[in-house]
């Protein structure tokens, strides 16, 4: 039997932040998003999920318990869209976008999980978005503690791009002990570099004419691969990944290497 905990993911996307659960150690039990092309992506490199194209905002008890089969969920994870709340648009206040913000945490409250962590971008906390943000968590439930909300640096976890983004971690006392923010500080970053991340990609392929050409390409041999680099040639674990990939992979070979104009 699976005995590794599930998770539900919101806002799922292609699976960033999916990926980094499943590698943690859970299984991703449903995934919902309501954009089809990049549930396309999900749905290949997650086979033993259940995806579904939806919107959260209208999602109720009735359609979780049809989605989960009344199991228990373990955790939520989830990244609401930015783009209300970003510093690099517009952060248009009247996005109907920022209304799912406080979906993420209505949900919380239906699925009842034992932890959850939503992730935005720094802009959240700006002036004219925190207050939302407080409201949104103020309605969580309150077997619940939340953490206040923490800014981290992408590139003290080994991802190589200095990108910042805001984490809020709930979670129910009854089964997880005592947590604080001093918990999800890095202490002897390892540092990860754009070349140390990408210095072994191959050159790009003239782009081609068949949708069937997923260009297939082979890394270039580099002496002293970083650890990262290493990392990124190593077989997934068995339940994610698409079968051909992973038989490419093991041939020195990677996917998606177009030009792009």
């Amino acid at each position: 039997m699976n005995h590794r905990p599930k998770i539900i993911d919101l806002f799922c996307g292609c699976g960033g932040f999916g990926l980094g659960a499943e590698l943690a150690g859970f299984d991703t039990l449903a995934a919902v998003d309501i954009d089809q092309t990049l549930q396309s992506a999900y749905k290949f490199n997650f086979p033993n999920t259940h995806v579904i194209n939806g919107d959260l905002s209208l999602l109720d008890k009735d359609a979780w318990k049809l989605i989960t089969h009344n199991q228990e969920i373990d955790g939520v994870i989830g990244g609401p869209p930015c783009q209300g709340f970003s510093r690099m648009g517009s952060g248009n206040v009247n996005d109907p976008r920022r209304s799912l913000l406080a979906h993420f945490f209505r949900n919380i409250n239906i699925l009842q999980p034992k932890f959850f962590v939503m992730e935005n971008v720094e802009g959240l906390l700006d002036q004219k978005n925190i207050q939302g943000l407080h409201e949104a968590i103020d309605s969580v439930d309150s077997r619940y503690t939340v953490l206040e909300p923490i800014v981290i640096d992408a590139s003290l976890y080994g991802a190589p791009t200095k990108r910042l983004r805001v984490i809020v971690v709930g979670y129910d006392p009854k089964f997880i002990e005592p947590l604080s923010n001093r918990d999800f500080q890095v202490s002897n970053a390892q540092i990860t570099t754009v070349k140390d991340a990408i210095v072994d990609i191959p050159s790009p392929l003239q782009m081609s004419s068949s949708k069937n050409d997923l260009g297939w390409k082979s890394y270039r041999e580099i002496k002293n691969l970083s650890n990262y680099a290493k990392l990124m040639r190593a077989v997934p674990i068995q339940n994610i990944g698409n079968t051909e990939a992973k038989e490419m992979l093991l041939e020195g070979l990677t996917s998606g290497h177009f030009q792009t104009s």
